[in-house]
């Protein structure tokens, strides 16, 4: 019993040090890139990727109606397969339904809450609601196999991505764009390698009455 508590124990502790280093290697090349960046926009720049950041994380914590958080305590793999696919229809019919009504009512919704400043980015916030989502919903997937690694390098892919994006980007256009675009492929960095042992297994089945077996049983979830 003694030996067995002392494996999780270390699998624990090597999770958290490969997920802490991560964090530490994002955090450095941010600190590396930030004096260029800084220099590269303005603070009203950056501003605008303040308020834009704000605007997905909140939409996208509803994203998939928090079902994600079902997938590491799922019974089985294909219980967990059913359940991804059922995160992943919602969060794509949120991202159809959130364009549309930016489409549609943008510039009113978004003088409501006080977010103009996104006016002209407005069709960017449901790009960057289905990529946060996809990434939420496959980290929970690398949780739930302990993929640790995968994790923390991902952590590092964003970071790079981001950075180079930002600095690139004003060659291109400049304004807030590339602020917001960099963010986007950051954040959306990395969710294949988490989904690749998924995307390598054909043998689990997925249907719409499991899907629909997973969403009551999770109800609580929303």
């Amino acid at each position: 019993m003694k030996i067995i508590q002392t494996i999780i124990k270390n699998k624990f502790i090597n999770g958290v040090l490969w997920i802490a280093g991560g964090t530490a290697f994002a955090q450095l090349i941010n600190v590396v890139i930030s004096p260029i960046i800084t220099r590269i926009y303005s603070p009203g720049e950056y501003g605008v990727l303040s308020v834009y950041i704000a605007t997905v994380s909140i939409i996208t914590v509803a994203g998939s109606f928090m079902y994600e958080m079902a997938i590491p305590i799922a019974d089985d793999d294909e219980s967990t397969v059913n359940i991804i696919m059922l995160c992943i229809i919602i969060l794509l019919s949120i991202t159809i339904v959130l364009s549309l009504l930016l489409i549609i009512k943008g510039d009113y919704l978004l003088r409501i809450f006080r977010a103009e400043v996104l006016l002209n980015y407005k069709l960017l916030i449901p790009v960057g609601v289905f990529f946060t989502g996809l990434y939420t919903i496959f980290i929970q997937y690398a949780y739930r196999h302990q993929n640790f690694k995968s994790i923390s390098r991902t952590k590092g892919y964003q970071s790079l991505l981001q950075g180079f994006v930002q600095v690139l980007y004003p060659f291109i256009a400049p304004g807030s764009l590339g602020l917001i675009i960099g963010r986007i492929i950051g954040q959306s960095a990395g969710f294949l390698s988490l989904a690749n042992p998924l995307l390598l297994d054909y043998s689990k089945k997925v249907s719409g009455k499991s899907m629909y077996i997973f969403a009551k049983r999770y109800i609580r979830f929303p």
